[in-house]
């Protein structure tokens, strides 16, 4: 700051990333006034500007913390890190009813007090799990008033799924039951699985995986709820990707955590030595050994492109054994089938067939069945030789257009709040030419629900100035 004070000039390569932490001042009254009067000697200069109260603690939500809680078990954690996100959500927090405003990208739509409430009772959650820093108490009492305060059969079922499992860590073992029986009204059985669905967004997976851990921390688990929850682990075993994972981090953590409690169940079954066999009529493709040194390892057999039929899967040993399969294809979807209405379109005032920089128009809506999405991601690629103009982006970031953005190479991923059903979105940026090229080729963007990628549309946009636009 001193160097910035005297008259020198600091240009940065870009923008700075929008992630803000809390720095506490000096605790020596001298030092403070010497920083205070440093600060406000810059403002006046307009060389620096305060933070905006709507930028204020973004990049800073409640899994943050819950992750630095998580591995400190296992590396150093500077201690300060979760006292600061604490701090975060103490100012968040309503002294008088003890709520907790949502905070970060996931949580951004405040209009509905489930969203409230929800984020709340995801914050008692973590708090109870995680090692109480200095400001720990004081939030999960208020935390505790809140959700004590909600009418549990008023609330959707992705938020009595956080309910359920707050009172569940909490050994509330009577609440816990009456919960228990309404979620019981909620449950969708199909073939031999059973789940549970969000009625306002596509987190099926936390959802259950939520009501699942809850079932098993205070429910009496008689052989009845061991049976019940046999079909309610098979959907969230459904659910794996072909790595081994889920539809991203959240539902990972989730299921994976409902999954444990669920194998601990179960107990042990012995040691794992078991062979699986896969078989094209009366030709081996492909056996799988799964002993106690690679149980944990995700083992895949790629099956021959030319190999058709019937085939057929057999184990012989013991453990407990997991086969997949996934069949791999790219495809467009239709636009009369998609969810969303997409169009991206490029706009320039031509100048000899040239335009050396232009702007992209953007605008989607939600046609689909939901009433609202959860947030939606958008991934833009620019045209070759063509970059995005970063303070455009800036601009409708500070606007609270879109909720946050990112640029790697010729690739932007733009984030934006849920869209309510049929209710249309458009904004504009620039983008510039960097490189001459001899002949445009068209580029895309792909718009697409966060927890739900089929819910997703594709569209076409090109140079301005080409002649023949594709």
């Amino acid at each position: 700051m001193e160097i910035v004070s005297q008259g020198y000039k600091v240009e940065l390569e870009e923008v700075p990333p929008r992630r803000f932490f809390k720095s506490a001042l000096p605790a020596s009254p001298p030092e403070r006034e010497i920083v205070l009067a440093a600060i406000q000697k810059l403002c006046q200069q307009q060389v620096i500007t305060k933070v905006p109260l709507v930028q204020q603690g973004k990049g800073i939500d409640i899994y943050t913390l819950e992750a630095s809680c998580k591995i400190q078990n296992y590396t150093f954690v500077d201690p300060i890190i979760p006292t600061r996100l604490s701090l975060v959500l103490s100012q968040q927090q309503n002294l008088t009813s003890g709520c907790i405003n949502p905070i970060g990208c996931p949580f951004t739509d405040q209009s509905r007090i489930n969203d409230v409430i929800r984020f709340t009772a995801t914050a008692a959650l973590i708090l109870l799990k995680c090692p109480m820093t200095s400001v720990g108490p004081a939030i999960l009492d208020g935390t505790m008033q809140c959700i004590d305060a909600v009418r549990f059969e008023e609330q959707d079922t992705c938020t009595q799924a956080y309910l359920f499992h707050a009172a569940a860590v909490r050994k509330q073992t009577d609440k816990c039951k009456s919960m228990y029986a309404i979620l019981q009204g909620k449950v969708i059985r199909e073939g031999l699985m059973a789940h549970w669905e969000c009625e306002s967004s596509s987190e099926n997976v936390v959802v259950t995986a939520n009501i699942c851990s809850g079932i098993m921390k205070c429910i009496d688990m008689t052989q009845e709820i061991k049976d019940f929850l046999g079909p309610v682990a098979v959907y969230l075993i459904s659910q794996l990707n072909p790595s081994g994972g889920f539809q991203n981090s959240q539902d990972t953590v989730e299921a994976m955590d409902a999954l444990t409690l669920y194998g601990r169940l179960l107990g042990n079954v012995g040691d794992t030595n078991a062979v699986i066999s896969v078989k094209n009529g009366d030709t081996v493709v492909a056996n799988i050994t799964v002993n106690e040194d690679n149980k944990f390892v995700v083992q895949s057999q790629k099956l021959s492109n030319n190999s058709y039929g019937t085939f057929k899967i057999s184990a012989t040993g013991s453990g407990n054994l997991l086969v997949q399969i996934t069949n791999s294809y790219n495809t467009m979807i239709p636009k009369e089938d998609s969810p969303f209405s997409f169009t991206v379109t490029a706009q320039a005032e031509c100048i000899g067939g040239v335009a050396t920089v232009y702007n992209i128009s953007i605008c989607a809506s939600y046609i689909g069945n939901r009433t609202t999405t959860n947030n939606v991601q958008i991934d833009f690629k620019s045209l070759t030789g063509c970059t995005v103009d970063g303070y455009s982006m800036y601009k409708l970031l500070e606007n609270k257009t879109i909720c946050d953005y990112k640029i790697v190479d010729d690739h932007m991923t733009i984030n934006l709040d849920p869209f309510p059903q049929g209710e249309e979105r458009c904004f504009t940026f620039s983008s510039y030419v960097t490189s001459q090229v001899y002949t445009m080729q068209r580029s895309y963007a792909i718009i697409q629900d966060s927890f739900d990628a089929h819910t997703s549309a594709f569209a076409w946009y090109s140079y301005p100035c080409n002649q023949d636009k594709q």
